[in-house]
């Protein structure tokens, strides 16, 4: 069967015939779940495990570039381990504006059995670093190609239609800090790993937010419903209302740790620099860049680079940006109450 399902107004249509993806799939995209989108797809994906994947010997391919990598016209296919694990062949095709995506994952039948039918062994945690090669690397890649949108490793939130973005690493606080904030300023949730941006407003990228276990119920419980499906190191958590609406980003938080807690205005020219080398850091979007490096190959004009950095400094000109430093001593509430006076004024109708 056919699933079909829509992010940034892109409309994705996906395949599989194994049955635990499925279930994986249907868990963390039923919120943008569509009607088939068949003849209108932006991109097609097709995942398949099979006890021999037949990719790089059943195409017809001229042009050997390394070791498991071949390229023809239009198209690209490579080997890739997934997870440290698995095997997985991908073959990248672009006919017009239309992506297609297939990817083969090389099965044991009775290894596979052991592993997750007799010792129950959890696939969630391959399922989640498959998903992006298959299904996020190439929706990036179409969305930077084609629509000159690009992304940050980010959370987001939206206080009154003035959006509040809060970049940083893992561990740096911003999921929390986020979702506090959201909660005591009446804000809407918008992301908590991936925000798109172009030249004029940020997007939410849809995905599970992922949650630290023992977090505090009080912070999420009244907006998230927890995907029982997953098993893996973090609780995963889908919104129980979703939007995929723009809006303009007013303030730009940058959160580390310190000794003491301050406010200090950053440059945007630069701090638009630490932002694309934060994303190179992470990896998720660590990983994106081979990905992306092999879909240019499909032929079409591209300089990613510079447009992200273009689109990015038109978008902080209309934007402030400031590294916030916390002590880590003093708590989520106490750091985040200070963080909210400072954005009730910097958000004022008057600045």
């Amino acid at each position: 069967m056919t699933w079909a399902f829509q992010i940034h107004k892109l409309n994705l249509n996906i395949t599989t015939n194994y049955p635990d993806y499925e279930k994986y799939l249907l868990a963390h995209f039923n919120r943008v779940l569509i009607e088939d989108s068949s003849d209108s797809a932006n991109i097609d994906i097709e995942a398949k495990w099979l006890s021999k994947p037949d990719i790089l010997s059943s195409e017809n391919f001229k042009t050997k570039i390394a070791a498991n990598t071949y390229t023809a016209k239009a198209k690209v296919a490579t080997t890739r381990k997934i997870a440290r694990r698995k095997k997985v062949q991908f073959l990248f095709k672009l006919d017009s504006d239309r992506l297609s995506v297939k990817a083969q994952v090389r099965t044991k039948p009775f290894k596979d059995m052991m592993r997750y039918k007799v010792f129950a062994k959890p696939q969630e945690s391959f399922f989640f670093e498959l998903t992006y090669p298959v299904i996020y690397y190439p929706l990036f890649w179409y969305l930077e190609t084609l629509y000159n949108t690009h992304q940050l490793h980010a959370s987001a939130i939206d206080i009154n239609g003035q959006g509040i973005v809060i970049c940083g690493l893992e561990g740096s606080g911003k999921t929390s800090l986020s979702l506090l904030l959201a909660k005591e300023m009446q804000g809407r949730f918008l992301a908590d790993n991936i925000v798109f941006y172009d030249e004029e407003k940020i997007y939410p990228c849809y995905e599970p937010v992922r949650i630290h276990k023992g977090e505090d119920k009080a912070i999420w419980q009244d907006s998230f419903d927890k995907i029982n499906q997953f098993k893996t190191l973090k609780d995963f958590y889908q919104p129980r209302f979703f939007s995929q609406d723009a809006v303009a980003p007013k303030v730009f938080i940058f959160p580390v740790f310190g000794d003491r807690f301050c406010i200090d205005e950053l440059d945007r020219s630069s701090f638009a620099d630490s932002l694309l080398n934060l994303n190179q850091l992470t990896q998720e979007l660590g990983n994106y860049n081979e990905y992306s490096a092999l879909m240019n190959l499909l032929g079409k004009p591209h300089d990613l680079s510079g447009k992200r950095s273009s689109a990015l400094n038109s978008l902080l000109k209309a934007s402030r940006c400031f590294k916030v430093c916390m002590r880590k001593e003093d708590g989520l509430r106490e750091n985040c109450s200070k963080v909210r006076d400072f954005l009730i004024e910097e958000l004022r109708p008057s600045r």
